[in-house]
């Protein structure tokens, strides 16, 4: 299923709560349940526009310059990270008050650090194991907190919502530039956010995230932890302003970890090669490294073994980024 570029992709049309895309196919647009309390989240305006904002993340320009899509995806501001600490039991999302979104922020968090590859190498290979499943919904506030990013921009990184006009993340990202909906009961929440001209754009999708599965293992294997899952939920998100196409989108994208020199790092398990939506994954993170972990599958025994850690950065991700990238149209 295609779309066309940007502007056709947003042309929606928002009357009072209702949102609707005025488009051709079929995709299921939720009736967000944010409007109760994302009004009262007191998003600060600075009118004057006397606020300076930090400068791109030059890194991440750089590398999309290599790629040829700078004209397409312009770094305009790095608003830096802050942190999501779940608690509590599932919520709906229509009880959700801005009093529970304050109390999750955390503006102090970083991302957590893995260990040197090279001595990681050192104690392969070894069985990853099975470990009892470890189950956690999609719900608030484990998951669909996205949001939050707006209150974090606006009240805290001094971004003046009068100066956006989107906010999403990787996956609005990876859609945007492939025109692709997975299945054609695709769900995503689209919402003008009160007192604001932004449009809010996220996919809906229920979920259960299993944190005992493989690639969570992985991951902590790279950062030094125990394989069991760990009873902290809390994620790190990066934040930045963007110009994609005439607009300015505030795009938010959790960050898996960063090396020992501070560089944000996807952390990835399997042996397939890296798919659109890995690199719209690392753009939304300003991620400028893929680590891997390579496996074999033993059938016959059921097992997996971990045999290799690869360190891929940006740059040799280039010749795959360009084929499939540049082909796309960005800007309607």
């Amino acid at each position: 299923m295609r779309l066309v570029g940007f502007k056709r992709f947003f042309a929606v049309s928002v009357v009072n709560k209702a949102t609707s895309f005025q488009q051709g196919y079929r995709a299921s647009i939720l009736h967000p349940p944010f409007a109760k309390w994302s009004s009262s989240l007191h998003i600060r305006f600075s009118s004057d526009g006397s606020t300076d904002l930090p400068p791109p993340n030059e890194e991440l320009k750089e590398a999309l310059t290599r790629i040829g899509i700078q004209d397409k995806l312009e770094p305009l501001s790095d608003l830096g990270y802050y942190g999501w600490n779940p608690t509590g039991s599932y919520n709906p999302l229509s009880s959700v008050t801005a009093e529970d979104i304050r109390q999750m922020i955390d503006f102090t968090r970083k991302p957590k650090t893995i260990l040197d590859v090279q001595a990681l190498r050192a104690t392969l290979p070894r069985k990853l194991s099975f470990l009892e499943p470890f189950l956690v919904e999609n719900l608030f506030p484990f998951g669909q907190h996205s949001i939050a990013s707006l209150y974090v921009a606006t009240n805290h990184k001094g971004v003046d919502p009068k100066s956006v006009n989107f906010m999403f993340g990787s996956y609005s990202l990876f859609l945007l530039a492939t025109g692709e909906l997975q299945d054609d009961g695709e769900k995503f929440i689209v919402m003008r956010i009160p007192s604001t001209g932004i449009l809010f754009v996220s996919r809906y999708k229920a979920y259960t995230n299993n944190l005992s599965a493989h690639g969570h293992q992985f991951e902590r294997f790279l950062l030094g932890t125990s394989p069991e899952p760990p009873y902290d939920h809390s994620e790190a998100e990066n934040l930045q302003l963007m110009k994609i196409g005439n607009s300015t989108v505030l795009i938010s994208g959790e960050v898996d970890a960063v090396d020992c020199n501070g560089t944000p790092t996807e952390v990835k398990l399997g042996n397939k090669q890296q798919s659109m939506k890995t690199l719209s994954q690392m753009i939304s993170s300003a991620s400028l490294q893929l680590c891997r972990g390579n496996v074999r599958f033993w059938q016959r025994r059921g097992r997996k073994k971990l045999r290799d850690i690869k360190r891929i950065e940006f740059e040799r991700l280039e010749d795959f980024a360009t084929r499939e990238m540049t082909s796309l149209n960005w800007s309607g």
